[in-house]
Formats: C-alpha cells, structure tokens, sequence
C-alpha cells in the first residue's frame, strides 16, 4: 500500500509540474508577442514594473525541466523500470544528475542499490 501511494503522489507531482511548465512556456510566448505587437516603450514599461524579463522565465523554464526531468525517472523507477526503458538514448553530457536522482531515491524507504544499477524492493 505504501508503494501505491508513493507512486500516486509521484503522478500528481509529475502533472503539477507539467502544468507549471505549459504556463511558463505561455508567458515566454506572451513577452515575446507583446514586444512584437505593442510598441517597444510600452512593452518595457510593462516589463520593468513586473521584473520578468525573457531571461528570467527561460531560466524558471530550464529549473521545471530539470526538476521534471528527474522527478519522471525516480516515478518510472518506483513503477518497476530500468533506466535504459526510461531514456534509451543520452548524449554525451546530458545524462541526468545521479547524486540528485539517488536523493529523491532515498524519500522512498524500500529502494536499494543493487551494484551499478538502482533496484526497488516490492514488498506489496
């Protein structure tokens, strides 16, 4: 039962995420269409009052995808699969972040390191 509710919350936290990600995207799309449409005066006066700049929301967009990114292969992993099931193909100097994938591991009590490979004891 505990594993199911892990799993679950898992889902849920997946799908905010999701969710926080399109709205982010939206507003990028929005600035980029308000400096397109209003006049460039207008555009920065609506910007400097709010303080978010392009670079700003790329930089929120890069930390959901990193953060969802991660998140996904722990809750794959909780569900039973390998990581070459979960991303079959990495390029060099993308491979996710180990330490902080160990770490997110590690809220769930029966996972255990079996060698190279990350493991998880079903007892359910």
């Amino acid at each position: 039962m505990e594993r199911k509710k892990y799993i679950q919350s898992k889902k849920y936290y997946l799908k905010g995420l999701a969710i926080q990600l399109r709205e982010i995207k939206k507003e990028l799309r929005q600035y980029y269409m308000d400096f397109r449409e209003l006049n460039y005066k207008k555009a920065m006066e609506k910007y400097e009052k709010s303080g978010r700049w392009s670079y700003v929301i790329e930089c929120d967009i890069k930390k959901a995808k990193y953060e969802y990114r991660h998140q996904h292969i722990v809750y794959c992993l909780a569900r039973g699969r390998t990581y070459e099931q979960i991303e079959s193909k990495v390029r060099e100097g993308n491979e996710p972040n180990q330490d902080y994938i160990k770490q997110l591991l590690s809220e769930y009590p029966t996972i255990q390191e079996v060698g190279n490979e990350t493991a998880l004891c079903v007892n359910s």
